[in-house]
């Protein structure tokens, strides 16, 4: 067996294990039962993938174990966030609720086992305190195709689409569900190293495989969602705007993100001044002069540099302990199979109910 990847699946464990709770919520309402039936739901739905897909040759499974971006202080930006008026300045990603109907405690603490049952059966897992499932993704997407190995980020998470790439060998990583379809990096063939290059031939092989196995897909640029999430925000992960206008009637109280149409999506984000300028042209703009309600330059960049941070999935933007944390991790091997998996899940699970039938 080859000593590297062909294409590994990087399975997005926390949005996998949420949607097919969803599934069976309304369902079960013995916990026991539901996060038995969640764990073979999960080990089914990766097979299907795996059947979808018979490049994969491999799984690296992510979740998240908090977020170490929940530390970084606010207290410079305050004054800047609570200038915006849209919400309470809370914690990133604080705005996000579980239902108190689910022992949540519980329930994790059976995921966290799931994982444990994964990599005794040779599956890589990745779950740290203070580390997300997304800051894993870039990891070894990044890592990965680094080596040559090509990945498919299963997710429906729209932060991780950030990660697709092609590099100069045509090696690739793509982002993919059902429902969605593929998302893949719009590549200028020029670009690619066509001539005399086997390891463009089989990686240009492999993608196309993925194409001819996917309903849809969409070429994209995967640094204009870097941009725009700086830029606009999430109030989902209560990432608030760098800059809001208010409207143009000032009896009204409604405000305005920065337009799509109005961000410069070829910004160097890395090159402070080019920023700055752009802000400063903005606030002069027909369209938002004496509009801009955090009209505070120092604090834009301030808030700038805060959004950068919390966004883009770049080595630049993490801590050294982080960094070093995750380079601890390594493949336990190359492997897919997961029937073994299955197999005990399902004996488990029978268990249970004999027990109970005897009861």
């Amino acid at each position: 067996m080859s000593n590297n990847s062909k294409l590994t699946l990087i399975v997005d464990g926390n949005w996998l294990f949420m949607s097919r709770m969803a599934v069976l919520l309304n369902k079960i309402k013995n916990v026991d039962d539901l996060c038995n039936e969640l764990e073979l739901l999960m080990i089914k739905s990766i097979k299907l993938v795996l059947r979808n897909f018979p490049d994969i040759d491999n799984i690296v499974f992510v979740s998240d174990g908090g977020s170490w971006r929940k530390n970084i202080d606010i207290s410079e930006i305050e004054e800047a966030l609570k200038k915006l008026e849209i919400c309470d300045v809370v914690g990133y990603k604080e705005t996000r609720v579980h239902s108190d109907e689910i022992d949540w405690e519980y329930v994790f603490d059976k995921f966290n086992k799931f994982q444990q049952v994964l990599e005794e059966h040779n599956i890589t897992t990745c779950h740290e305190h203070h580390i997300e499932g997304d800051d894993w993704a870039w990891y070894w997407s990044t890592t990965l195709n680094a080596s040559g190995t090509n990945t498919i980020i299963w997710t429906k998470d729209n932060d991780l689409k950030q990660l697709v790439n092609t590099d100069t060998n045509g090696c690739f990583t793509v982002w993919w569900n059902k429902d969605n379809g593929l998302f893949k990096k719009a590549v200028d063939e020029n670009e690619m190293h066509w001539f005399f290059n086997n390891e463009y031939s089989e990686n240009d092989q492999i993608m196309n495989n993925v194409i001819k196995k996917s309903s849809k897909v969409t070429d994209i640029n995967p640094y204009d969602i870097v941009v725009e999430k700086i830029f606009m925000g999430d109030l989902g992960d209560n990432i608030l705007p760098l800059a809001m206008r208010s409207a143009k009637n000032p009896e009204s109280n409604k405000k305005f993100r920065i337009s799509r149409k109005d961000i410069n999506y070829d910004i160097d984000i890395n090159d402070d001044a080019a920023v700055r300028n752009y802000f400063i042209n903005l606030m002069n703009n027909k369209s938002y002069i004496n509009r801009i309600i955090n009209n505070d330059i120092e604090l834009i960049m301030k808030h700038f540099d805060f959004n950068k941070k919390m966004v883009w999935l770049n080595k630049s933007q993490y801590p050294d302990e982080v960094l070093n944390e995750m380079k601890q991790h390594k493949l336990i091997g190359i492997s897919k199979d997961i029937n073994m998996v299955e197999s005990l899940l399902q004996s488990r699970a029978n268990d249970v109910e004999n027990i109970l039938e005897n009861i």
